[in-house]
C-alpha cells in the first residue's frame, strides 16, 4: 500500500508542477486544486491491487445489479419522454400542413421539466420493478423490463394507484 501512496504522491506532486507552470495567474489556484483530488482518484483506481486473485462476478451483486437496472430504468423514462415530444410535433406538423405550411416545419421541443418529470417518480418504479424480477441476476429479460418499466411508467403508477396527472395535461397542450 506505500506503494501506491508514493506513486499517488508523485503523480500528484507532478501535476500540480504542471499546472503552475501552464495555468495563468488568475487560473492557477482553482487549477492546482482541481488537479489534486483527479490525480489521487485516478492513481488509487490505477495503482490499486486486485481484491481477488480468481473470478469475479461483481456485477451479478445486488449492489451493481441495481446500478444498471435503474440506469436502464432511466433509460426507458427517458426514451418515454422523446417519445412523447416526437407525437407532440406530428401532431404540430400535421396542423402546419392544414395550414398551408407557413415558414419552417416545426421542431421537436424538449421540455426539461417534462423530461425531470418521470425521475420524481423512479424510487416507486423501481420498487415495482424489483418485486417483478423472477432472478437474482442480471438477465436480457431484467435489462429489457427494466427499461420498459421506465417507458410504461405512468402505467404502473396507475395501476397501483398513484399515477400523476400527466396525459389530461398532454392532451389540452396538443388541442392548443
Amino acid at each position: 500500500m506505500s506503494l501506491t501512496f508514493l506513486g499517488v504522491g508523485f503523480c500528484a506532486f507532478a501535476a500540480i508542477l504542471a499546472a503552475r507552470r501552464l495555468a495563468s495567474a488568475a487560473v492557477r489556484p482553482w487549477a492546482e486544486l482541481a488537479t489534486l483530488p483527479l490525480v489521487a482518484l485516478a492513481g488509487f483506481s490505477l495503482l490499486r491491487s486486485p481484491e481477488t486473485l480468481g473470478p469475479s462476478d461483481w456485477l451479478q451483486s445486488p449492489f451493481w445489479r441495481g446500478i444498471v437496472l435503474f440506469h436502464c430504468m432511466i433509460a426507458g423514462m427517458v426514451g418515454r419522454s422523446l417519445s412523447h415530444a416526437i407525437e407532440d410535433r406530428r401532431d404540430r406538423v400535421v396542423k402546419w400542413h392544414l395550414a398551408g405550411s407557413p415558414g419552417q416545419p416545426p421542431r421537436i421541443e424538449f421540455d426539461r421539466w417534462e423530461f425531470a418529470y418521470p425521475l420524481l417518480f423512479s424510487a416507486i418504479t423501481f420498487g415495482t420493478l424489483l418485486g417483478q424480477l423472477k432472478t437474482q441476476e442480471i438477465t436480457m429479460e431484467s435489462v429489457l423490463l427494466s427499461f420498459q418499466t421506465g417507458f410504461f411508467w405512468q402505467t404502473l403508477l396507475a395501476a397501483r394507484g398513484a399515477a400523476p396527472a400527466a396525459e389530461p395535461a398532454r392532451q389540452a397542450a396538443r388541442t392548443r
